[in-house]
């Protein structure tokens, strides 16, 4: 179990590194649950851990694909006191 940061009190990021799968198209992702500490009681999100390159029309995309009602994509900092940018799209 991977704990979430800056979650709710409590929540956990349901998944572990050998749960990311690659879509062939050399970016990772998996779907984890946030809000809750038990399996399949939370809300599942799709994460795609490397944005970096993708267009909106992508995401879109891809959102559209994982039918969740939310996917987050992981980007570089655009400030040097952030650590990454996450940009959210809904299907």
């Amino acid at each position: 179990m991977v704990p979430a940061s800056g979650g709710s009190e409590g929540s956990d990021v349901i998944g572990s590194t050998s749960d990311w799968v690659d879509r062939g198209d050399g970016r990772r992702h998996a779907v984890v649950d946030v809000f809750s500490t038990d399996p399949f009681r939370g809300n599942p999100v799709a994460v795609v851990l490397d944005g970096d390159g993708l267009e909106d029309e992508d995401m879109a995309a891809i959102s559209r694909w994982t039918n969740l009602s939310e996917t987050t994509f992981l980007l570089p900092p655009t400030t040097a006191e952030a650590d990454y940018r996450v940009r959210i799209f809904t299907p």
